[in-house]
């Protein structure tokens, strides 16, 4: 498994093509964005993180880091930014690679 995060717009989309380029390997963009799907669908976000991640060790994981910065006024926002991150915190530890990009480059952080 491997975890590609990083600013808005900062290559992590890009960077997780080509790491799997051919390898047929399952690519999870926007995996900040399901969180929330998850959320605003009254899902339980560890329950279908749960399911997400049965399918296995060959997989890639695209997010967001969304948690810097002003802490949100209004409560959902707190909430999604809050699970998202203790999400990430499992997909980090459970990855055998994880990489920060920025600015379109990438720097393996484990």
């Amino acid at each position: 498994m491997i975890l590609v995060t990083g600013g808005s717009c900062q290559g992590q989309d890009e960077f997780a093509k080509m790491l799997t380029d051919g390898t047929g390997i399952t690519v999870t963009g926007g995996f900040h964005l399901l969180v929330k799907k998850w959320i605003d669908e009254g899902l339980d976000p560890e329950t279908e993180f749960e399911k997400l991640i049965a399918g296995g060790r060959q997989a890639v994981f695209v997010t967001d880091e969304i948690g810097g910065g002003i802490i949100p006024m209004d409560e959902s926002d707190r909430t999604w930014r809050e699970l998202h991150g203790r999400l990430c915190c499992r997909l980090a530890a459970m990855s055998d690679e994880v990489y920060r990009v920025t600015c379109g480059i990438a720097v393996r952080i484990k």
